[in-house]
């Protein structure tokens, strides 16, 4: 039995690069064999909801891929920024996994001390709250830190 890992990512950064190392990496358990097949899709995309749990297994956040998810949803308050966190959210309810490195590590947890910039107000703003652990951010851009 062949069994594909769909997996979603963004199109930002190394991205490209890094998923793409992936495509039709494959292991075998017993007589299942699994096999990584990845896919880009859109904010627009998911938007209108094709990340979920019947189009995909897994969502990875690459490394140099959480600055763009930050301004997409840290730096605006848009409705369709918070509704993009919210689908990520429901994929994840659904079952579906996450594997962030660098940034995407840090947007699936939480900040532990009170945002007192605006970087570290955009980063608070962005969190996905997807998993059980915090971290420390100290961080400003210099000539914004005045805000």
């Amino acid at each position: 039995m062949k069994k594909n890992i769909k997996i979603f990512y963004g199109p930002y950064g190394r991205t490209k690069h890094f998923v793409f190392a992936l495509r039709d990496y494959s292991w075998k358990v017993g007589d299942v064999t699994y096999t990584f097949t990845p896919s880009l899709i859109t904010t627009k995309s998911i938007l209108f909801g094709e990340l979920s749990k019947e189009n995909y297994d897994l969502l990875i956040y690459p490394p140099d891929t959480a600055d763009e998810h930050l301004i997409y949803t840290g730096f605006s308050r848009l409705p369709k920024n918070n509704l993009r966190v919210k689908k990520i959210n429901e994929f994840i309810e659904q079952g579906g996994g996450y594997f962030g490195a660098c940034g995407g590590a840090l947007i699936a947890g939480g900040m532990k001390n009170k945002p007192k910039t605006f970087l570290e107000r955009s980063m608070k703003k962005s969190q996905l709250g997807i998993s059980g652990f915090t971290f420390q951010m100290d961080a400003a851009i210099p000539l914004l830190i005045q805000l």
